[in-house]
């Protein structure tokens, strides 16, 4: 026999019912089935829901480096204008000044551009930029000049031109360092600036860059999901745009100063950029838990040929799909126990059509041990059952008849017995009297109530002693 059918009757009661023999090993290996399966459902579901939430990182990660790549290269294709313009002679650089309404149309149509400027060797200047906080156009413009001087910011008016001054600070646009790296590297890929004019002549330089804010607005019109994070981080920790309603500048002292990653007002943001700081530039994809919930980070590189390598970074909750596995899972687990149920139900049931014909039967056999010959059992739904049946009943009707000629039998003898006209006494191995007939009750002259019961040796002793 094999060992684990050995183990099995070890494990198993010297003495159990039908039922249990029948219902217990049927309802446990049905319940292992069923656990089994929810198990195997569950964990799958897993898998396929972080392989979901990875590639939703990874397509949530891609669309964000698209729109990085083409707010990159506005200020290129900017510079490459207006540097064309001033330096093919359609624009004269000594009237720089007047170059406002062009300003204001580039503004517009590159919503993603902080500002554009331009200035010369002689100190003209005119920029004009958005408003960080207001996203109105601000117009600041110097004349030609020597050293730090005034330079005044305006409001925009409708035709481009100076409405009301806003502020005066002191300003030179050639010690600035968009200005100083283009006229030191002119052929530098830097695209936030580049000089004009003839071939090996520098007559000016014209400026552009992006305006993060912007990143921050499409990052938060993104369709990324509930609970789903979006930031990108430079390689100094500050945060150039964020998902979440997180600030990127605050005011100190009158001025703008960026914020940290790590010191962001989000939660979720300061918990993603911990993970992500000691893994800055690389492109990754994994399962992490920040705050106590488990997240797929997923994080890709952005490398502008200008230098510039921020990295984007995606946390989304696994909550979001896992939730509703769990919810069917829960659902599962209650059609399960509502089925096991059932089945218990139906197995004790499909049981007890065995079990109680076959009490029936033990309690029959035991009245007939006790003398009851009128037993009999009613048929059974199950066919072995009811072929015993009908044999107990059979064997029930032969014994009852024969006991009853049995019975008629001895009557027979004992009429014979007691019709004889000799004495007979019947004793029992311990030599007491058993029976006597009316001749020995004659021959004794004692009546059957004074023999019945004596023995042998007081029966015939003195003047009737036997002779053995």
């Amino acid at each position: 026999m094999p060992g684990w059918v050995d183990t099995l009757q070890s494990l198993m009661p010297q003495r159990t019912s039908l039922t249990r023999l029948m219902f217990l090993p049927f309802a446990a290996k049905l319940l292992l089935a069923m656990l089994l399966v929810l198990g195997l459902s569950y964990r799958m579901a897993g898998e396929v829901i972080n392989q979901l939430t990875r590639e939703l990182g990874e397509q949530i990660g891609e669309r964000v480096l698209q729109e990085i790549k083409a707010q990159l290269s506005a200020p290129r294709q900017v510079n490459a204008i207006n540097a064309r313009l001033l330096s093919s002679g359609l624009i004269s650089p000594g009237r720089l000044l007047e170059l406002g309404p062009l300003l204001q149309t580039e503004l517009e149509l590159f919503p993603g551009l902080g500002y554009v400027h331009v200035a010369n060797p002689q100190g003209a200047y005119l920029a004009l930029e958005r408003n960080k906080q207001t996203d109105a156009f601000e117009l600041s413009r110097q004349g030609s000049g020597a050293g730090v001087r005034p330079l005044p910011v305006f409001t925009l008016g409708a035709q481009g031109q100076p409405a009301e001054l806003i502020r005066s600070v002191p300003f030179d646009a050639r010690q600035t360092l968009w200005y100083q790296s283009a006229v030191r590297n002119p052929l530098a890929l830097s695209g936030f600036s580049a000089p004009f004019g003839p071939a090996g002549k520098t007559a000016g330089v014209v400026g552009a860059d992006i305006w993060p804010i912007q990143i921050t607005h499409f990052l938060q019109d993104l369709q990324i999901g509930r609970g789903t994070a979006v930031y990108v981080v430079d390689q100094r920790g500050f945060l150039v745009g964020s998902s979440s309603p997180q600030k990127l500048y605050s005011i100190v002292d009158g001025r703008l100063v960026r914020q940290r990653a790590l010191q962001a007002s989000d939660p979720l943001v300061r918990g993603m950029a911990a993970l992500m700081k000691p893994r800055f530039g690389q492109d990754l994809s994994e399962r992490s838990r920040i705050n106590g919930q488990a997240y797929m980070l997923v994080s890709k590189m952005s490398n502008d040929p200008s230098g510039l390598a921020w990295q984007v970074v995606v946390a989304t909750p696994e909550d979001n799909y896992l939730a509703a596995a769990k919810s069917t899972l829960r659902t599962s687990f209650l059609v399960v126990l509502l089925s096991f149920g059932a089945m218990v139900l139906v197995s004790r049931s499909t049981a007890k059509l065995v079990s109680q014909p076959l009490r029936r039967l033990a309690a029959a056999a035991d009245a007939m041990a006790r003398g009851d010959l009128d037993q009999r059992l009613a048929s059974s739904r199950v066919d072995e059952v009811n072929d015993l049946t009908l044999s107990f009943n059979t064997m029930a009707s032969q014994l009852q008849r024969s006991y009853g000629d049995l019975e008629a039998l001895q009557g027979y003898q004992a009429s014979i017995l007691e019709n004889m006209p000799s004495g007979v006494i019947t004793f029992s191995e311990e030599g007491v009297v058993r029976s006597v007939n009316a001749a020995g009750c004659r021959i004794l002259g004692r009546g059957p109530d004074r023999l019945l019961g004596w023995k042998i040796s007081d029966l015939f002793d003195g003047e009737t002693a036997w002779s053995w």
